[in-house]
């Protein structure tokens, strides 16, 4: 699944974009793992 179209607008390689997307996605991920953690602590203490 290609977007030549938001490659151009971006300027970078395709691979970037795939890139980009699993970096949001971890991001996510991380964010909600220290959010859980967070909470365990919390209610730890």
């Amino acid at each position: 699944m290609e977007l030549p179209d938001a490659d151009r607008r971006l300027g970078v390689p395709s691979n970037r974009v795939n890139d980009m997307d699993y970096e949001l996605a971890f991001a996510a991920t991380v964010a909600t793992a220290s959010f859980l953690v967070f909470m365990l602590i919390v209610h730890r203490t």
